[in-house]
């Protein structure tokens, strides 16, 4: 059954078009898109929406000829040829038009409803072949690229693809060692999982995250989501099962086609691969048996950043999910939670949902912040925009020194810009609270943003003075204070080189901001600002305009309730 909804269209090549129009007419009625075309130019000028071609030998000197012309052509090449003859015509002559390419041939009695037929099924094969080829491509992209685990088996209970994620997911060194696995029983903790999926694709047609517990190669447990859904055709036959935008079929689409047997092997072939074929699903890794990873943000020495979600519904929205790498990380993280619960209530301090433990990995779980990084939206072109960007960012860091702690990474990486115009800083995982002895010596931070303290290894609350100061000098300005064609020459100008006057860059920076950057970029930590609050206070005093730029955003102090005997 065809697509009636997208006509198959056909090519006839006829040189003499006379009996070919009442030819295509006949077709017309049967529901086909006709095209007669009087020579090869014109068959492959027509060929790109075309699923057959017919050719009319009848008035060509040499038939095979010109299929061998049709099959070399780029455009009619790829279409199933039908060869049609007014003339009886000798076995020889059928041998070679069908070793010159031809799929069928049509010769008296000429019947137009078998004809109807004949040319059905050749649309059939050329409409599924081209799903099998365009479905190959998808799955194998998906296979190649996506982090989240994918997997082809047969019926018979063995795979016959995986990708690179599932064999990290499952602890697997090659793939040669996972396609040796029999399913279900080497991969399913309860093989009858695998009978109950089926079930539900076949009733429901779909499922999604279904929760299955899969055998590690370590014989570990680990907890997956599935997902899959059955593929049907236009007329509702079940072909076989979706994994997620990948449609592969898994049964025989019913034609009877008799053609010499060498004819219908590359056929064979594309059935017996849809016979194998039972499933291709896709697997996410459920992590503290929860949360479900979405998408890879981002993946550091220590830890990796996921987007994800709350698989059990607790918590609605998307989620950041920050796994470390070794338990030798998982006091960093424990910090970093810590961290995020002592500042809790700050609209600029990202929500921390949920502390938990994945595969003996420490993992927290915070709420997902939409917007732009920092670095995205500069160069600002409005003063109004970052004022109020300066501004938020200076009273999230007062914010963090009120709490004695130091962040000791602000850079425009880790600053979100929401929608409506919130800032968030991101990125605690080097925190460090103040009073704590330094225990490295270690260059911490991002190095245009690093003061002298650090490039030193060493750091302290007045360092986030100074990266304040850059990142507010990059926004006002569009240039970085310092900066060197090498490492070490960035490294030694920051330890050495003053930085250039922001009204050199920007003549209409006022001098009051002028004279807060410099005063944040002093070397030694002890002529900088105190804090980020006195620097956030002076300027919102002392710049002109800044104050009225951000009214709405200041927040007036508490006053204790007076007690009244």
């Amino acid at each position: 059954m065809m697509d009636s909804s997208h006509p198959a269209r056909i090519i006839i090549l006829d040189s003499e078009n006379g009996k070919s129009k009442a030819l295509a007419e006949q077709l017309r009625k049967g529901g086909l898109d006709v095209i007669i075309a009087s020579s090869i130019k014109a068959a492959h000028k027509a060929a790109r929406e075309a699923d057959v071609i017919i050719a009319n030998i009848t008035h060509s000197p040499d038939g095979p000829a010109l299929c061998r012309a049709l099959r070399s052509e780029t455009g009619t090449g790829s279409l199933p040829l039908l060869v049609l003859s007014e003339a009886e015509l000798s076995d020889n002559q059928l041998g070679k038009i069908l070793s010159a390419g031809a799929m069928d041939i049509f010769s008296p009695p000429i019947s137009a409803p078998l004809l109807l037929v004949r040319v059905g099924n050749l649309v059939r094969i050329h409409q599924e072949e081209k799903f099998l080829i365009e479905t190959e491509r998808r799955y194998r992209k998906i296979f190649a690229s996506s982090h989240q685990g994918y997997f082809l088996s047969t019926k018979e209970g063995r795979f016959l693809e995986v990708n690179d994620a599932l064999l990290s997911i499952l602890g697997y060194s090659s793939k040669q060692e996972m396609l040796k696995l029999k399913l279900p029983d080497d991969l399913y903790v309860n093989p009858q999982d695998r009978e109950v999926l089926q079930l539900r694709l076949e009733k429901q047609g779909f499922v999604k995250d279904f929760k299955v517990n899969f055998k590690r190669k370590d014989g570990s447990k680990i907890t997956i989501l599935l997902t899959a859904n059955i593929y049907k055709s236009i007329d509702g036959e079940i072909l076989g099962y979706e994994g997620f935008n990948i449609p592969l079929m898994g049964t025989i689409i019913p034609f009877r086609y008799k053609i010499l047997n060498f004819l219908l092997k590359p056929i064979h072939r594309m059935i017996a691969r849809r016979n194998n074929f039972l499933s291709v699903a896709r697997i996410s890794e459920m992590v503290a048996n929860q949360y479900e990873k979405v998408e890879e943000l981002s993946e550091g020495n220590y830890t990796s950043v996921w987007k994800g979600r709350d698989v059990l519904g607790f918590e609605e929205g998307d989620l950041v999910i920050k796994i470390s790498k070794s338990e030798a990380i998982n006091p960093r993280l424990i910090l970093e939670a810590k961290v995020l619960r002592s500042l809790a209530g700050h609209p600029g301090i990202p929500e921390l949902v949920d502390v938990a433990r994945h595969r003996d990995r420490a993992v927290i779980i915070t709420r997902y912040v939409e917007g732009h990084t920092l670095t995205d939206i500069l160069p600002l072109e409005d003063d109004r925009d970052r004022d109020r960007i300066a501004y938020q960012l200076m009273d999230i860091v007062s914010h963090l020194h009120d709490n004695d702690i130091v962040h000791r990474d602000v850079k425009p990486d880790n600053i979100i810009v929401k929608p409506d115009g919130v800032v968030v800083l991101l990125d605690f995982g080097i925190v460090r609270r103040m009073g704590e002895m330094e225990t490295s010596a270690t260059v911490i931070g991002t190095r245009p943003y690093m003061s002298p303290e650090q490039v030193n290894g060493k750091s302290e609350r007045r360092s986030d003075i100074w990266a304040l100061g850059v990142v507010i000098f990059q926004m006002y300005t569009g240039s970085l204070p310092f900066f060197g064609t090498t490492e070490m020459e960035l490294m030694q100008n920051i330890l050495n080189v003053e930085p250039l006057s922001p009204r050199s860059l920007n003549p209409v920076l006022s001098a009051q901001m002028e004279s807060a950057l410099i005063r944040a970029l002093r070397k030694r930590p002890q002529s900088r600002f105190n804090s980020a609050r006195e620097m956030r206070d002076q300027i919102l005093s002392t710049v002109p305009g800044f104050k009225r730029n951000v009214s709405d955003l200041i927040k007036e102090p508490e006053i204790p309730p007076t007690l009244v005997p």
